[in-house]
């Protein structure tokens, strides 16, 4: 039963749904937090093609360091100011726009934020739209400032597992006593397989497996579908949005 349980709670993991889960994998390095890459598009001065590059820059940070996620419980989005827009005295006129993006790691749940960088990019073209796009294209998704970024988003929410696990597991195993064994399995999932302790967790997830097969009058077998049924109730795509501009709201009050 060991054996079979931590294969499925590994089957699992991967298939925390929100985007699609079926037909979607993760792309997450040992040792590393997944993030789901997505773009609050409230920006007015942004193009439309500019949105949609920030939205491809986000994914590319994600891939290119090993933490692209599709489980909506880590974020990785971004924050752009328009630091400053010049037109120079040549003919044909050109514009110099200067974009400051801040990224930022941010836990849904907590609604904490995990890690922040922020760098400058500055475009020349002959419009203010092009030069927008000009500026957002410089912007490098792996540089050794990016990947610090990631390693220490990373590393701060398995620190605060490492720290918090016993209750974390005891909450679990609280929902479970109390029949919602989905709700308990949820969060079991959203634990880092590189924390300290995995092994309690699975064995926390073995244990709750047992005990929601023989409350449905099941056996083993089914575990997995009842795991993938457990982690289809997270997140949809336009509640994360709803509640990443809820946090933005928050964040520009907060200042």
């Amino acid at each position: 039963m060991k054996t079979l349980c931590k294969s499925i709670w590994a089957l699992a993991l991967c298939l925390c749904a929100g985007l699609s889960a079926a037909a979607q994998s993760d792309n997450v390095s040992p040792g590393k937090v997944g993030f789901t890459p997505m773009f609050v598009k409230t920006y007015a001065f942004l193009p439309r093609a500019a949105v949609d590059l920030m939205e491809q820059k986000l994914m590319q940070v994600a891939m290119r360091n090993g933490v692209a996620s599709y489980s909506g419980r880590y974020v990785l989005t971004a924050k752009v100011a328009e630091e400053d827009t010049q037109a120079t005295a040549t003919a044909p006129v050109q514009y110099v726009k200067k974009l400051s993006v801040q990224f930022v790691a941010f836990d849904m749940e907590t609604k904490a934020v995990v890690g922040e960088t922020t760098v400058s990019v500055t475009g020349v073209d002959k419009t203010p739209e092009r030069a927008t796009m000009a500026a957002l294209r410089r912007i490098q998704p792996k540089t050794a400032k990016m990947t610090s970024f990631i390693q220490n988003a990373s590393k701060a929410i398995v620190d605060a597992f490492n720290r918090n696990l016993d209750n974390v597991l005891k909450k679990a195993e609280y929902l479970a006593n109390h029949g919602q064994y989905d709700e308990a399995l949820a969060s079991l999932a959203a634990i880092p397989q590189s924390v300290d302790r995995y092994d309690d967790v699975l064995a926390t997830a073995e244990k709750i497996c047992t005990a929601k097969a023989e409350a449905d009058g099941t056996n083993a077998g089914v575990v997995e579908e009842e795991m993938k049924s457990a982690l289809a109730k997270e997140m949809t795509s336009d509640e994360q949005v709803t509640k990443l501009i809820e946090w933005e709201k928050w964040l520009d009050e907060n200042k």
